[in-house]
């Protein structure tokens, strides 16, 4: 699976420089909107398909980008939301693959969205001193555990995190309001190009 998700890293952010020039812009990491009609952005690290939301890792402190596909199925709707780590700093690149239900991605836009309001004082402890916005997929969940989290004393204003745990090992993302409000976008895009060709 990894192997997999390294190669498609590659091949979607190889920088497509003729193409890009045509039909890319350079992406704004503080813009709330989503484009769907921006076929390539350019980024630090050279190009990247589409209009992603900025996220940051938070194990390794690198700059990380959203990448999301949803796919019709006969039991319905699946998505992926992939966290692309493009090379940086003359290390590698990588990625997360994050696999959910239609009901589960519905979930994640949910609390994403409500993420930026809520009462922190009301919400329960959850992994690393973070508090738990929503779960999304059960902890035993076979493709691991992903929930909404919210770290109210982060100094850069990241409040928000998405968290996914393989293997009792956390990986944990986080992005800022904005973020976090384009990606609710960018995952309502693609379910509805989905739901139309179902």
């Amino acid at each position: 699976m990894r192997f997999l998700l390294k190669s498609f890293c590659i091949l979607i952010l190889v920088p497509i420089l003729i193409v890009a020039k045509a039909y890319a812009s350079d992406l704004d990491p503080t813009s709330p909107v989503f484009d769907p009609k921006k076929q390539f952005s350019i980024i630090p690290f050279g190009a990247i398909m589409g209009d992603p939301a900025q996220i940051r890792v938070v194990s390794n402190n690198k700059t990380a980008f959203s990448v999301v596909v949803v796919t019709p199925t006969p039991n319905g709707l699946t998505a992926m939301l992939s966290i692309i780590e493009p090379q940086q700093n003359g290390e590698p690149g990588g990625g997360y693959a994050l696999m959910m239900t239609f009901d589960e991605v519905e979930l994640l836009t949910q609390y994403l969205h409500e993420a930026p309001s809520v009462d922190v004082d009301a919400l329960p402890d959850y992994v690393a001193q973070h508090k738990l916005v929503g779960q999304v997929t059960a902890p035993d969940a076979p493709l691991g555990e992903i929930a909404v989290l919210y770290k109210a004393d982060d100094v850069g204003k990241e409040h928000i995190r998405i968290v996914q745990i393989i293997g009792g090992t956390p990986s944990i993302f986080k992005l800022t309001q904005n973020a976090a409000q384009k990606l609710v976008q960018q995952i309502g895009h693609f379910v509805d190009q989905a739901e139309l060709k179902s």
